[in-house]
């Protein structure tokens, strides 16, 4: 029986079954419209397993792995009982399969039967996510599982809380895919029904809300590829579906909207700053990257990324310090030293598995807005061998096109990333990098090295939440050119071809404009102004004298 709105709204959303959802599904589908009635569902990520039920409502939040065929279901089913004869139809809605009670049978050739589709995803927790990020995600299950002799005993309390601190100050980096036991763990395959998939493509990062199914046994998983095979992962048909784009997720961490721009950017600068050694129009570079996303597409470029390869890279732990910083303020990178070893033995791209009907994943199958740091500067004397050729071709055109080819054996198909890149190197990188600029340490900064690396993380914690709001609402934002600043831009790209130290290409002018869009966000501009374009001008200037 149907019931109304306010009727439902008393039920608490973890407490409703399916076979509520299915004769109310209009209600329900109103009611966790509200944001707040959204979030009271328990989210699957981060509750502890002994405190998940079987045919639960709950929500789960990850990256879409793999998009499989659509699988055929009965939506609408008759059984028959045996003892009384008393049929009955059923809906096939929001389960695994159709089912029969031990005095009941299936009429197969029933004309009360509906056959439908639904679709098949297999969704991971977010890969590189940041430890920070997943603390602050974490912190309502920590709270609302905290054991009743912690609240009442407040040195327990004290400790929970400072090693949920420990936990999110970024000490814990992303390696390669470290959690990946985690991820495992986390792994649903969803089935959807009435929701519009159109706009979602793989690698998405999406939010899910549905009924929880989980396998009769649930053994330790070892190999993802062989539990998936066997049906052994939790399955979660799923009511609603949300993309989280990556501006969407500030709420969600509880940030500030960024009152000044000229502020945040000047300490960001100065952050970076002290730790490259002093070299500012570096640490200039830097902030630009950190700050870039792609805006818009042709057939050949993806506008707005600015790929850089900071070169004469010092043996002072330069590239620990600074990656300790990135993943403190970004929500999502991954540090990947270029070894021989993790050339020739990993697989960048994700790769079909015709055996298991699976996608196998790759190091490069990131979401969007994952910073990707390359240590080039670990690679030593040996033999690059077919998969090593293989990675760093992978490598190069995620730089130079943000695509990832993923490989279905019998050809390769390219998808559309949004990954900036930063290479440190020796020497100019085998990466081909549109940006490249060789560090300049100041001499002072040289003789107190250890004591400038720790000023500057001293530096950020205080202003931590603060920068992170900030880049993520540079990164969302949009500048405009308009016609009197197209105008100029025209002129000086002429003057900068016939000037011999400049030797300015099509490729410097595409730079040119994405690192003068770049320098007017991360100041709050939306319109690119003249002051800003000749600022932009001299810092390429300054770049390509140091060449």
């Amino acid at each position: 029986m149907e019931m109304c709105v306010d009727d439902l709204t008393s039920l608490p959303l973890r407490c409703v079954t399916r076979e509520e959802w299915v004769a109310n599904t209009p209600q329900y589908s109103a009611i966790i419209e509200d944001e707040t009635n959204w979030h009271s569902i328990p989210l699957f990520n981060y509750i502890l397993s002994e405190n998940v039920k079987n045919q639960q409502l709950i929500r789960f939040r990850g990256m879409i792995q793999n998009m499989q065929n659509p699988e055929y279901f009965m939506s609408k089913y008759e059984v028959v009982n045996t003892v009384t004869g008393v049929s009955t139809v059923h809906s096939g809605k929001l389960r695994d399969s159709v089912t029969c009670q031990d005095n009941e049978k299936l009429i197969e050739d029933s004309q009360h039967s509906v056959c439908e589709s639904r679709d098949t995803w297999l969704c991971i927790p977010i890969p590189a996510l940041n430890n920070w990020v997943s603390c602050s995600w974490k912190k309502p299950y920590m709270k609302r599982h905290l054991g009743r002799s912690e609240e009442d005993d407040p040195q327990k309390r004290a400790i929970s809380i400072m090693q949920s601190s420990d936990q999110s100050s970024g000490q814990t980096s992303n390696f390669l895919h470290l959690n990946a036991s985690e991820t495992h763990c986390r792994t649903c395959c969803l089935k959807l029904y009435d929701v519009d998939t159109s706009s979602f493509v793989v690698n998405d990062v999406i939010e899910v809300a549905g009924f929880l199914s989980l396998p009769e046994i649930i053994d330790e998983i070892e190999d993802q590829e062989l539990t998936v095979h066997n049906a052994k992962l939790p399955r979660l048909h799923v009511v609603a579906c949300k993309k989280l784009q990556h501006s969407s997720l500030l709420p969600l961490l509880s940030l500030n909207p960024v009152a000044d721009f000229t502020t945040s950017r000047n300490d960001l600068h100065f952050i970076f700053s002290q730790l490259l050694l002093g070299d500012k129009l570096a640490a200039d570079y830097l902030v630009c990257h950190l700050l870039s996303s792609i805006y818009s597409r042709t057939d050949m470029m993806a506008l707005g990324q600015l790929p850089l390869n900071i070169i004469n890279i010092p043996k002072y732990n330069l590239i620990k310090n600074i990656y300790s910083a990135i993943e403190q303020l970004v929500m999502k990178s991954l540090f990947l030293p270029l070894t021989l070893e993790n050339l020739n033995r990993r697989r960048f791209n994700p790769k079909k598995n015709y055996e298991t009907e699976q996608l196998s994943e790759g190091l490069l199958q990131l979401s969007p807005h994952t910073h990707l740091v390359l240590d080039e500067t670990q690679m030593q004397p040996g033999k690059l061998e077919a998969p090593g050729v293989v990675n760093m071709t992978a490598l190069r055109k995620l730089v130079l096109e943000q695509k990832v080819a993923y490989d279905f054996e019998y050809y390769q198909l390219d998808f559309n990333c949004d990954i900036p890149v930063l290479v440190f190197s020796e020497g100019k990188s085998l990466i081909p990098c549109p940006i490249v600029i060789p560090l300049r340490p100041d001499a002072v900064c040289l003789e107190n090295v250890p004591d400038i690396f720790q000023a500057a993380h001293n530096y950020l914690q205080p202003v931590l939440q603060r920068l992170r709001a900030y880049i993520l609402c540079v990164q969302s934002a949009k500048c405009d050119i308009n016609s009197e600043m197209q105008q100029i831009i025209q002129n000086d790209f002429v003057k900068l071809r016939q000037d011999s130290n400049f030797n300015a290409s099509a490729e410097d002018l595409h730079n040119l404009i994405v690192l003068a869009r770049l320098q007017a966000l991360s100041v709050g501009e939306t319109i690119l102004t003249a002051s800003t374009w000749e600022k932009t001008v001299n810092l390429e200037m300054q770049r390509k004298q140091r060449l």
